[in-house]
């Protein structure tokens, strides 16, 4: 049996949202279903597997919100490091104001650098007010917004550091990805607007040197050197080719969907891979060679950066404190 260690989870809390943004398919309907003690049951099974890090997002958990403030508390009790992602729902102030009484000291928000339709502009401006709302609460550890990086906005990358850095606020960034037909896929169809073809390679890979320039200097970046190092040496951003089972370390990290089912990835979810949350820590180091076979062999790669970052620290080549901000 092979032994599995885990860095982070990814927490897909729901698949409802009241935006319409383009180009995300993680909109579904598909509504939170396991019971609150089965998720605690969950965190127990990640914590076994010496789970660090939980990423609380959907399409958008505000939408799904009964059962969140218990689990928030539960991710507390469990000493988990965590944030929430949102774009934000109906009565927000309210439901982030009940997370932070229930613990939730994180909070990272989507922000578009510039919109694309009605949604990503709805999205963006509620960003930082809500960031500046969660901040007022008290004690809290870090804010954050989520930016993703296309060959429409990323001449904008800069800037935006700076500006969120100026009101102490981190930036994340990943770079676009477009569907390719793999169960689970996150993204819908391939926006020629959107996605970097080679054209684009010289320009983008300046502005990660400027990135780099940024991050030694203090900047407030949520992102490795090494990625970003990835980024300029490498051409794959263009033909998402990593591909996390090409390594020992695999699985760094798993995603457990709204059904309480758990799978290699957000973006890649193979229904014969699935392993109930509520046995996970027995069933993962026993499948951990099948996950393994199916996802080289299967997942066409990606370029997803918080989960590169995440095989580093497996790795040792990265601190976990480069990836929790506290």
């Amino acid at each position: 049996m092979s032994s599995v260690t885990l860095v982070k989870a990814e927490i897909l809390w729901t698949r409802v949202c009241p935006l319409r943004c383009h180009y995300c398919g993680m909109r579904t309907g598909y509504q939170n279903t396991p019971t609150s003690h089965d998720w605690r049951v969950g965190l127990e099974n990640l914590k076994e597997l010496g789970c660090q890090f939980i990423a609380i997002y959907g399409a958008e958990p505000l939408s799904d919100f009964s059962k969140l403030p218990q689990f928030v508390r539960d991710v507390q009790d469990l000493g988990f490091s965590s944030t929430l992602i949102t774009a934000g729902a109906s009565g927000w102030k309210d439901k982030l104001r009940c997370l932070h009484d229930a613990g939730l000291r994180s909070l990272t928000t989507s922000y578009d650098i510039l919109p694309l339709d009605s949604s990503s502009a709805k999205k963006s401006n509620r960003a930082i007010e809500m960031l500046d709302f969660f901040r007022s609460l008290g004690d809290v550890t870090n804010v954050g917004v989520v930016v993703t990086l296309t060959k429409h906005n990323f001449r904008g990358l800069i800037s935006t550091i700076k500006q969120m850095t100026e009101e102490e606020i981190w930036t994340f960034f990943d770079v676009i990805h477009w569907n390719r037909g793999q169960a689970g896929s996150k993204v819908i169809g391939r926006d020629p607007t959107l996605c970097f073809t080679e054209d684009n390679l010289p320009e983008l890979k300046q502005v990660v040197r400027d990135v780099q320039t940024l991050h030694r200097a203090g900047a407030l970046l949520h992102c490795s050197n090494s990625f970003l190092e990835t980024l300029i040496t490498t051409d794959v951003v263009v033909n998402m080719s990593w591909n996390c089972a090409n390594e020992d370390v695999f699985p760094s990290w798993v995603t457990v969907n709204c059904d309480g089912m758990v799978f290699p990835c957000d973006d890649f979810q193979p229904p014969e891979l699935a392993i109930p949350m509520v046995s996970l820590s027995t069933q993962l180091p026993l499948r951990r060679d099948e996950w393994a076979t199916t996802t080289l062999r299967r997942c066409p790669g990606c370029c997803w950066n918080t989960h590169v970052d995440a095989h580093n620290i497996k790795k040792g080549e990265l601190s976990i404190d480069e990836y929790i901000h506290e």
